[in-house]
């Protein structure tokens, strides 16, 4: 008769096989004993990155630690589809890990792609059959421009008079995206569109410019707002203040 361990906690493990039959002496009975080990575990099983904006890393951390009674060997790979995009970059962990103890591990992530990326750690350690042990990496979809100002204020300009005035955008990864934009609010018909050089789309590594017109038609102040969209960035529209005078 075989009997089969298969622990589901670390450290010792007992039990008794019953046998039961029709001699006096039943039931005949076994002792059971064995133990779980694990050659490492790790605090995350997944680390996951927010919208970050190309040109800005930003960090996640997790805690190795070793079960065993011997001193082990440690190593780290990344794999998937941006593995190039995530780096080890810190930490307490160096190439081996004494028994009993523990480290962290400090993993980067600096965007390289529009959208979501995604890839995996592995954790290998040496000896150990369980070897190697993973962590998901993933992120939410990437940004990459800026535009600024956030606020355009004219001032106060006469009814027979205009003012123009700029908002950049600046695309920070090496990939096209396209803009678009528009004008809404209470006096948005006073604020125009107009000037700038950015058209429907936007090179990698390069910047435009949305120029807004305002032509008051009311002794007041005014108000508006200029939504600038690009359709790679998920934070998108950004909004630019539109404040001025007429007299």
């Amino acid at each position: 008769m075989g009997v089969a361990f298969t622990p589901n906690a670390i450290g010792a493990h007992s039990a008794k096989l019953m046998i039961f039959d029709n001699a006096i002496t039943s039931p005949q009975s076994s002792t059971l004993t064995g133990a779980g080990i694990a050659g490492l575990s790790l605090s995350k099983t997944s680390l996951v990155f927010g919208s970050e904006k190309f040109g800005v890393k930003s960090t996640q951390s997790f805690t190795v630690t070793n079960h065993q009674t011997q001193q082990v060997v440690l190593a780290e790979s990344f794999s998937g589809t941006n593995d190039s995009d995530f780096s080890v970059s810190g930490g307490t962990c160096t190439a081996t890990l004494a028994a009993n103890s523990a480290c962290s591990i400090i993993v980067t992530f600096a965007p390289g792609a529009l959208g979501t990326e995604s890839a995996t750690l592995k954790v290998a350690d040496t000896p150990d059959p369980l070897s190697p042990y993973s962590v998901a990496l993933s992120t939410g979809a990437t940004i990459p421009e800026t535009v600024a100002p956030l606020t355009l204020a004219f001032g106060t300009i006469s009814q027979s008079s205009s003012k123009t005035l700029k908002t950049t955008v600046t695309n920070k990864s090496p990939f096209a995206i396209s803009i678009g934009s528009a004008v809404s609010g209470a006096n948005a018909t006073d604020f125009t569109i107009t000037g700038g050089t950015c058209g429907a789309s936007l090179a990698g590594n390069s910047s435009c410019t949305i120029g807004v017109k305002f032509k008051p038609t009311t002794a007041a102040a005014e108000s508006a707002t200029l939504a600038v969209s690009v359709a790679q960035d998920p934070t998108s529209p950004h909004d630019v203040s539109l404040t001025g005078t007429g007299m």
